[in-house]
């Protein structure tokens, strides 16, 4: 928490300094964490983007927002917002990880008659949106540096524009992948290099526009121009060399793209939603992993790779004690590594109920469902199923789906109904312990969770 303290004391400094920098400190974040116990007394995580996130999660995370208007004057507001991100994948007794996932500046106020407009510059979480039953952001990108304008208004719309980066370093994690044999114009190796790639997107929506009553629309494209790693110069001649990565696998360095339409009705009762998605290539992992937006370098040949998922989401509040929020989600993909699955596809369901049962507490139950199927250019099928009940006793300050800060009790049943360690690439091997190293068929869960967002 050292560095967030030393945040805290520069920005408050900042908005101190000059008369026009007097606005607070705002102060936002999010929080889970808690303990569990399964057959291996540790707490497990099963697929929980696919079986529901209730009573399925081992890992603690923090999120800490420290925002301030730096300048206000006339009509012109210049805003800092950071976020610090504290978290451990591992058993949450140690939380060693942190990182800045948020540092950016943004203006508002500077075009006429767009007092909405933003200019932003820096690192962000750009525009995602979320299901928080399966903790998955359909769309969106994740802690990226990058700039742009948005909610720029443009008939019954808005349009927002944006241009961000992923990098992958030599140094990072993945680099053994991104590792170059070294050939001189004879076609003699003459040593090996890791490289790094990086990806320029474009990301353009156009958001509100209401077709009929209770209506919202959003489109959207995402379009990734990733840049080959560049060639080295031979140590004798100077002339260029040829590279070709060490493991054998290509990587397509064209560009792909991602399109998103979501269509929203809201009525009395609550929402629903609707999302259709069609990736390429290096992005067509997003149709089975439903994720955020990120180029797969490290999947094999996805050249030809062509994947489209269709989402269903909503919340329904049937009565002052009684609602629920849902996900049914479906997804396909053709190609997704070259020689290697020739079609995937995905189906999930997670439905979360909850009754209040007084003013503060309150009964909820989280049943959840996949059926994955994989196919080889053999023609070799693989099918995975799995489902997951967990119910619940928890404090919360309000009846409202979304009342926060909560505190469960929680108990969850896991159940693989394919349950084959020898398959032929390994995905029903069924429900692991918390090492990896034991398969089960089914699995009991039980625990206490903290969970609260400000």
């Amino acid at each position: 928490m050292k560095k967030l303290a030393i945040l805290a004391a520069a920005v408050a400094a900042v908005s101190f300094a000059t008369p026009s920098m007097a606005a607070p400190l705002d102060f936002n974040g999010y929080l889970r964490a808690g303990l569990g116990s399964a057959k291996n007394g540790r707490d497990v995580s099963v697929e929980k983007n696919k079986l529901g996130r209730l009573g399925n999660e081992n890992d603690v995370w923090g999120e800490f927002g420290l925002n301030s208007d730096l300048f206000h004057a006339d009509d012109l507001n210049i805003r800092l917002s950071t976020l610090f991100v504290v978290t451990d994948d591992a058993n949450g007794e140690n939380t060693k990880k942190t990182s800045f996932d948020e540092v950016n500046l943004q203006v508002k106020g500077l075009i006429p008659g767009n007092e909405n407009a933003v200019i932003w510059a820096g690192k962000r979480h750009y525009q995602r949106e979320d299901m928080h039953i399966v903790d998955k952001k359909y769309i969106g990108f994740d802690g990226k540096l990058g700039a742009g304008i948005e909610y720029l208004q443009a008939g019954p719309g808005q349009i927002s524009l944006a241009w961000l980066r992923q990098t992958t370093d030599k140094d990072d994690a993945w680099a053994t992948n991104n590792t170059y044999d070294i050939y001189n114009e004879k076609g003699e190796k003459t040593g090996s290099k890791k490289k790094g790639i990086a990806t320029n997107f474009i990301d353009a929506r156009y958001a509100g526009w209401a077709p009929w009553d209770g209506a919202w629309t959003e489109f959207g494209v995402a379009y990734a121009m990733p840049q080959e790693p560049e060639r080295d110069l031979d140590a004798v001649d100077g002339t260029a060399v040829h590279l070709k990565r060490t493991d054998g696998q290509t990587y397509n360095f064209g560009n792909d793209y991602t399109l998103s339409a979501i269509v929203s009705q809201s009525f009395s009762a609550g929402y629903n939603k609707t999302v259709v998605q069609y990736s390429t290539g290096a992005l067509a992992h997003h149709a089975l992993d439903i994720g955020t937006t990120y180029m797969d370098y490290w999947g094999g040949d996805n050249t030809e790779a062509k994947g489209w998922n269709i989402i269903n989401t909503g919340d329904v509040k049937l009565s002052d004690s009684f609602c629920f929020n849902h996900v049914v989600a479906y997804g396909h993909v053709k190609d997704l590594k070259k020689g290697a699955i020739k079609n995937a596809h995905d189906f999930r369901v997670v439905v979360r109920p909850i009754y209040q049962l007084t003013k503060y507490t309150r009964a909820i139950a989280e049943l959840g469902a996949f059926w994955d199927v994989q196919k080889d250019y053999e023609g070799k099928k693989e099918t995975t199923r799995m489902q997951k009940l967990t119910l619940a006793y928890a404090i919360a300050p309000d009846a409202g789906f979304y009342s926060r800060p909560e505190v469960r009790f929680f108990a969850t049943y896991f159940h693989a109904s394919d349950y084959n360690t020898k398959s032929w690439n390994g995905i029903n091997k069924g429900i692991s312990n918390h090492d990896g190293d034991r398969h089960y068929k089914n699995m009991f869960q039980f625990g206490v969770q903290g969970e609260a967002w400000w």
